[in-house]
């Protein structure tokens, strides 16, 4: 039972960390920070925002209850689906760890899938981490996280910078920045 409420609560996503690829100036006595403004020159920014919904938990594929009652999940697949400005199907891999009693959860790991975004289909692929709490007033886990990823295919060259918020179980609200060139 604790697991299956585990892995509810970890409703859903959070932190990625999107690769980065360091700067080199073009000669020795160019200042670094100006190679970094050309690179960045170019660079579109589009905010975006939408939902997320959880359709489903598959089970951990390991669980660890610790003496003093703390429990650990690895390897949970959260299947979802994003609407809004990013739409499509996406899967979070997620490793858990907090007390068992669920009244503080954090939760990280990967995540990839088929999304659109402006007309352009291809693969969203990243990292992500949230932190659940207890919420007083409602008495249930609400999370809130945040992702970096990449795309790739007819993505290629957007990267994506995604927070969200909500009760453990979803749906999430979704805002951030789509990063393209």
């Amino acid at each position: 039972m604790k697991t299956m409420a585990l892995a509810a609560a970890t409703g859903l996503v959070a932190l990625a960390c999107a690769e980065s690829t360091p700067v080199s100036p073009p000669n020795r006595t160019a200042s670094p920070r100006a190679a970094l403004a050309a690179n960045v020159a170019g660079t579109e920014k589009t905010p975006i925002s939408g939902t997320i919904q959880i359709l489903g938990i598959d089970p951990p594929t390991r669980t660890l209850v610790t003496p003093s009652d703390m429990c650990r999940n690895w390897n949970i697949a959260e299947h979802t689906v994003y609407y809004g400005d990013v739409q499509g199907s996406v899967t979070y891999i997620a490793n858990t760890k907090g007390d068992c009693s669920l009244t503080h959860l954090v939760v990280s790991g990967t995540f990839g899938g088929q999304v659109t975004f402006q007309g352009r289909s291809g693969e969203m692929a990243g990292h992500w981490e949230t932190n659940c709490k207890v919420d007083p007033a409602l008495d249930t886990l609400s999370c809130d996280g945040e992702s970096n990823a990449r795309g790739s295919g007819g993505l290629e060259g957007v990267q994506f910078h995604i927070k969200w918020e909500g009760p453990a179980g979803g749906p999430f609200s979704y805002s951030g920045t789509a990063f393209s060139q």
